[in-house]
């Protein structure tokens, strides 16, 4: 992406011939920017990619929730229009947790967080996420006691917009698509996930958004989904050559380790006398071309 924006800067600039302004040519005031597109593209790409194997008849999307109600109090005091806050979550702690990234703001803990207010409730504080900050039990504590003070304010994050962009894209994309499509919150992710007793992961999120409060048997393996590059490097003779013995780059295949036993890869390079696999403990493992076949041969979309 900073590639092609680079691209489109230096063509901005280009004075080599005469052309007519284009600086209005996003087209109507609902489209989409080219990098919020290619982000909900790129999975329906895969979605449709996997359709092709798998019998798939209901999706389930992800999306931010955020606070209304602090901003919503101040901007309807003057009669202006606001926007939505940026914060995460279902209740108090919640937000100003996920606003701190789960680090607590003294010390740099991430054990035993809690939300504290910096105005006391007593003294008339909200419970808005502007009023908390994230400290461990020790220094909430420690300021309780006045062993140290805190005389900053909460630092404020700027959830990207991005995030929240093209999520009605994605929706129709995957309705499109024949499928059923239903949404959920990172909160109620988070809680199943909890659930099902198994760690944070981006794999685990998926399963708890599906799976919810049925337990399901983890049996699978975890994969990469990369685009496949077609790209002939010139200037490398390993990479120069398209197909050598039968394999040809990001080919996924089995093959047997003097040390390993039976491994599998996908092809990164085809060099003279071994093959090159990324696996998953190693990038360039080499491998004999006699002791290796093919499993799958990805077009378009690779699976790692």
């Amino acid at each position: 992406m900073k590639q092609r924006s680079a691209y489109r800067r230096t063509r901005r600039s280009r004075k080599l011939r005469h052309r007519k302004a284009r600086f209005n040519n996003r087209g109507k005031k609902d489209s989409l920017p080219p990098s919020v597109r290619q982000r909900k593209d790129s999975i329906l790409r895969v979605v449709t990619d996997l359709k092709t194997t798998l019998n798939i008849t209901k999706a389930v999307a992800e999306q931010g929730q955020f606070d209304t109600s602090s901003m919503a109090a101040e901007k309807q005091k003057t009669g202006e229009e606001y926007q939505v806050p940026d914060y995460e979550g279902k209740d108090f702690r919640a937000k100003v947790l996920w606003r701190d990234k789960y680090t607590c703001q003294h010390c740099g803990s991430t054990e035993g967080l809690r939300a504290h207010h910096i105005r006391l409730r007593s003294q008339g504080g909200t419970n808005t996420p502007g009023n908390g900050l994230t400290l461990c039990e020790t220094c909430h504590v420690a300021l309780h006691q006045g062993e140290w003070d805190y005389a900053g304010k909460p630092k404020q994050f700027n959830y990207p917009a991005y995030l929240q962009t093209g999520k009605w894209y994605l929706h129709n994309g995957l309705k499109g698509l024949g499928l059923e499509v239903s949404r959920c919150f990172g909160w109620m992710t988070a809680y199943w996930r909890k659930t099902l007793s198994i760690p944070k992961s981006h794999v685990n999120d998926a399963i708890a958004m599906v799976c919810r409060i049925w337990i399901p048997k983890l049996c699978g393996r975890e994969y990469l989904i990369v685009p496949r590059r077609k790209k002939i490097w010139e200037d490398n003779p390993a990479r120069r050559s398209v197909e050598r013995k039968g394999f040809r780059h990001w080919d996924i295949v089995q093959a047997e380790h003097r040390t390993r036993g039976m491994v599998m890869g996908a092809v990164q390079c085809l060099k003279e006398k071994a093959l090159a696999l990324r696996t998953s403990w190693e990038d360039g493992f080499r491998v004999s071309y006699a002791k290796s076949r093919v499993l799958w041969r990805p077009d378009g979309i690779a699976y790692i």
